[in-house]
């Protein structure tokens, strides 16, 4: 099993303000997202965010995943 740690975080907060997290320290509604390329193409590809947080999440956020990518 992945450690929290090695996952990216995407943090929805109380404002409806999405980021991706470089600590767990940020409140809010959280997804996980594994580092390898495949598991960010399929949530860039399905717009899985966009699920997760009830949501139309920016193109900024699916960008920035991107280049989280190994």
């Amino acid at each position: 099993m992945i450690s929290q740690k090695e996952l990216i975080r995407i943090v929805k907060s109380k404002d409806c303000e999405i980021k991706i997290a470089a600590d767990n320290k940020t409140n809010g509604r959280s997804a996980y997202c594994c580092r390898n390329t495949e598991c960010i193409e399929k949530v860039i590809g399905k717009h899985m965010l966009d699920k997760q947080f009830s949501m139309s999440v920016p193109d900024s956020i699916y960008e920035a995943l991107k280049k989280e990518m190994n």
